[in-house]
């Protein structure tokens, strides 16, 4: 059974987007969505780096998907770097074609957001 560690739903200029973070054996499920559910949109996986203070290793695009490949790469990297496991991330972004610096930054807050609010949680878990 699959349990969300942390959600966090993050709200800026008439924009939300919502962030969860499940435990898998190996590594973890980000889910990231502007929409009411969680849903399948882009497929990104990443890698934390074999050696300390290197960026993360992420798929050069989207697994599954075509679109916000920038955004995909840059929440991949971030999340396989803190958390330090591979990462499998679900983008269902679907809102606010015309305003991707808006839906960067408020994707971006609500993924560290939600990412501080998981560490303890993964730290009793190792």
């Amino acid at each position: 059974m699959l349990k969300i560690l942390a959600e966090t739903t993050f709200k800026e200029e008439n924009y939300q987007v919502t962030c969860g973070i499940i435990y898998l054996n190996t590594g973890f499920l980000l889910l990231i969505t502007d929409q009411t559910q969680y849903g399948m949109g882009n497929v990104f996986m990443s890698a934390p780096s074999g050696i300390d203070g290197t960026k993360a290793i992420s798929t050069p695009g989207p697994i599954f998907g075509f679109k916000r490949n920038i955004l995909g790469k840059m929440v991949s990297e971030l999340a396989a770097t803190i958390l330090k496991k591979p990462c499998l991330i679900l983008i269902n972004i679907r809102g606010l074609e015309k305003k991707d610096k808006l839906v960067a930054d408020v994707t971006m807050k609500c993924l560290k957001q939600t990412l501080n609010q998981s560490r303890e949680k993964i730290k009793k878990m190792e």
